[in-house]
Parts: C-alpha cells; structure tokens; sequence
C-alpha cells in the first residue's frame, strides 16, 4: 500500500500493527528522508476536547524522552480528519510476535539459550524504560502489552508511544 497524508509529509509502506488505538505503518517522513513507525489514530478521535487535551499533553512531554530504552517520538499532528504520531521505527519483530515462536534456536552454532534467559533480558530492558519514565514523573499510560514492546537488534527492548 503506498499513499500519501499531510500534504506528502509521509509515504506510507506495509501496516505493521492494527488495535484499538489506530494502524501503524512503516512510513518514510519525506521531511527527514527517515523511516518511521506512523500511528494514525481512529477518526473517532478525539471524542470530545479534553480527550484532545489530553493527547496535545501526552505528546509535549513525550517529545523530550530520550532513553535507549524508549522510542523516540519524532512528532505528532493531525492530516485529512487523523490524528499521527510519527516515531522511530525499530526493524523486527514485536514481542508479542517473539513470545508465539516460542523457545529460541542456536545461533551460529552455539547451544541453544535457556528458554528464560531472552524473557529476562527483555524485561531487564522494559523495568530500565519504566524505571526512567517514573523517576521523570511521567504518567504511564495502561499498554503494556507485548504487541507495544519492540525489541530492538541488540535485544533492548523499546515502548512504543
């Protein structure tokens, strides 16, 4: 699927997510010339001012996190009716993904890792990501589910926004 929102400010790719809170694509910011994850909220969005309030909010202070353990999110806006977070896009797989494939296989030959060794890392990462948002005092919100975790290449976990 290629089609183009906020006047050809993203080119958007392949959906890598769909839920209650939107679709996110793969897209390429033509602004940045960088591939991100593109969230585009439901039209129903905002039901009301203060919901609208609340994200305008959500999004002042999520713009100036910067953990290794967090996404970084690039910006945000609203295109033809859709609200869009646009954030850094992390290649592979989510957690939720990772977790149905069940016990990982050996690497180059090496004997296989002990079936909680990868979930602990990954919750090592995710307990660093929410020890940094708590101790900035930052609201988290209730997604904690697999499908928000993405881990990245060198198996740091990362939340989307």
């Amino acid at each position: 699927m290629s089609c183009r929102i906020d006047a050809g400010h993203f080119t958007l790719g392949p959906v890598l997510g769909e839920g209650h809170t939107g679709m996110v694509f793969k897209a390429k910011d033509l602004k940045s010339l960088r591939t991100v994850a593109l969230r585009v909220l439901p039209s129903e969005f905002p039901k009301n001012d203060a919901e609208r309030q609340r994200f305008v909010q959500a999004v002042k202070e999520m713009l100036h996190l910067d953990h290794v353990n967090l996404v970084k999110l690039y910006g945000a806006g609203k295109a033809d009716g859709y609200h869009w977070l646009a954030t850094e896009f992390v290649e592979g797989p989510s957690l939720s993904q990772i977790m149905k494939q069940g016990r990982p296989t050996p690497v180059n030959g090496e004997e296989t890792i002990r079936a909680w060794e990868p979930a602990y890392r990954v919750a090592v990462h995710i307990a660093r990501a929410l020890d940094y948002a708590t101790s900035i005092n930052l609201s988290i919100g209730t997604s904690r589910r697999p499908i928000s975790w993405w881990p990245s290449r060198e198996t740091t976990a990362r939340k989307r926004p």
